[in-house]
């Protein structure tokens, strides 16, 4: 090899180095970054609903405590929106979307032709406290919280 030609290939190969360390000296302040943000602390997560979960629910009515079972799930994304299930051995499913605002549920659900309003307040995290209203009758009662497990 001449020496014009090992000149040459010695400056090809230095002019490769030199772009290589140019290329990974560009890139390491953003791998740099890109591992820092790595590191940091995850958001913290949303407090829990107060609503989410089952209840059960006992309505005084003139013929005795009328049981039922309520399901609530409160929107991540709206928190006022809350969808459930309404259900009585007596009277079956009832699914519904309501809305949650300073502590207080509202939400109506129809059987047939007649429709029953509810309204539950959040008395502690794990009770409510509920009126159903409806053929003229307001009927007070309360909701406990179903534990897991």
């Amino acid at each position: 090899m001449t020496a014009r030609r090992r000149m040459g290939t010695w400056m090809v190969t230095a002019a490769l180095a030199a772009g290589l360390a140019t290329t990974v000296d560009a890139a390491a302040p953003r791998d740099v970054a890109q591992a820092q943000a790595a590191r940091q602390e995850p958001a913290p997560a949303p407090a829990p609903s107060p609503i989410d979960g089952r209840w059960a629910v006992s309505v005084d009515t003139p013929h005795g405590a009328l049981a039922m079972t309520l399901q609530l799930a409160l929107d991540p994304k709206d928190q006022r929106t809350v969808t459930g299930r309404l259900h009585s051995d007596d009277m079956g499913d009832f699914p519904f979307k309501g809305e949650f605002v300073d502590g207080r549920l509202t939400f109506a659900v129809r059987s047939d032709e007649n429709e029953m309003r509810c309204t539950a307040t959040v008395k502690d995290a794990d009770h409510l406290t509920v009126v159903i209203s409806g053929h003229g009758a307001d009927l007070p009662g309360e909701a406990t919280r179903i534990k897991a497990g």
